[in-house]
């Protein structure tokens, strides 16, 4: 699980420097690219199937994580990488949230305190950004939203489909929606941003691997608590890669994110949304 946390803090630096100035359609290209021939390679060695066993279900997971992706990257580019990896990080809550909407699943007072001081903390993330950079922080905030109820529709998937059929989909989906990004491009990547595209797929992919089997082999309340040592990583690649210092107000929002995604992730059994 620490694999997966280095990898997607990787990930996150990878989209920051690629999207200085590349098209934001570009990032999701060259993600999207390489998912489709990782994960058609991954469906091929476990002998699933391509096609979907609930299509429509498909779609709409597929649709809202493209645009979780998309609001995520963007919010990615224009905050300090910690906060945007820690807004992300609210998906736990998300998750458990909708899961009692719209799966019927029980909401414990627990969970309510934890999503009353998440929001505490998302504030005291947040609210320098909407002072000083016209609230680029939410689309951060509105990622994490998605990503919760994409995951609820996955854990419904998991009874028609399996994982490497919801993947692949998933990233045909991506692929064919961000194509657009060819004929948005007038120059060729320098090679600093091609190897920063290659990165952003690399590590997505390696994080998505690491972090499957490591919910395999681990109880998921545990493999989820280490699972945030991504907003310790992204934090720290972002000062010595990006020079990013976080605030005070941001750092005591992130702990409060950070320690009720937790006690939701234990007290749940919610994994945080890749």
């Amino acid at each position: 699980m620490l694999g997966a946390s280095v990898c997607y803090a990787l990930m996150g630096v990878s989209v920051k420097i690629a999207g200085r100035d590349l098209p934001l359609l570009t990032l999701l290209l060259g993600r999207s690219a390489m998912l489709v021939v990782a994960s058609f390679l991954l469906l091929k060695f476990r002998g699933s199937p391509a096609r979907p066993g609930n299509p429509r279900l498909i779609l709409g997971r597929s649709a809202t994580g493209f645009v979780a992706m998309g609001f995520y990257y963007y919010a990615i580019t224009q905050i300090p990488l910690a906060n945007a990896v820690t807004l992300q990080f609210m998906s736990p809550l998300f998750v458990a949230f909708f899961s009692a909407k719209l799966l019927g699943e029980r909401v414990g007072t627990t969970l309510l305190l934890c999503i009353v001081l998440a929001g505490i903390g998302a504030t005291l993330v947040v609210a320098p950004d909407l002072s000083t950079f016209g609230g680029d922080s939410l689309f951060a905030l509105a990622a994490a939203v998605l990503a919760g109820v994409a995951y609820v529709m996955v854990r419904e998937l998991r009874k028609t489909d399996t994982p490497e059929t919801i993947v692949f989909n998933f990233a045909v989906f991506s692929l064919v929606f961000s194509s657009p990004a060819v004929f948005l491009l007038d120059r060729v990547p320098t090679p600093v941003e091609f190897a920063a595209l290659v990165g952003t797929g690399l590590f997505a992919f390696g994080g998505q691997i690491l972090m499957t089997y490591s919910y395999r082999l681990l109880e998921v309340a545990f493999a989820s608590v280490f699972s945030y040592s991504t907003v310790l990583f992204s934090a720290l690649f972002g000062f010595v890669a990006l020079g990013e210092q976080p605030t005070l107000l941001a750092a005591l929002g992130a702990a409060l994110i950070v320690g009720t995604g937790v006690i939701v992730s234990v007290a749940e059994r919610v994994p945080p949304a890749p």
